[in-house]
């Protein structure tokens, strides 16, 4: 398996902060076709990044959680 490069973590560092930040904001909850639409990629891609915020919560043990309710996030 291949090290990532600094910019590369950064850069998904980035993604998953303006997911937070996005989800944060919303109110509501977001389907995953509306996440995509935000991050400006495809459906796959945005639930990797889903998955990425949701391991980095709870691997810093945030009080914060990213979880499926009502058809989005």
């Amino acid at each position: 398996m291949m090290k990532q490069t600094e910019a590369a973590k950064r850069s998904e560092l980035s993604r998953e902060a303006t997911l937070e930040a996005v989800l944060f904001a919303a109110g509501d909850p977001l389907p995953l076709a509306g996440i995509a639409s935000i991050m400006d990629c495809a459906e796959p891609e945005a639930a990797e990044i889903v998955r990425a915020l949701q391991a980095k919560l709870s691997s810093e043990g945030s009080g914060l959680t990213v979880q499926k309710v009502a058809g989005g996030y």
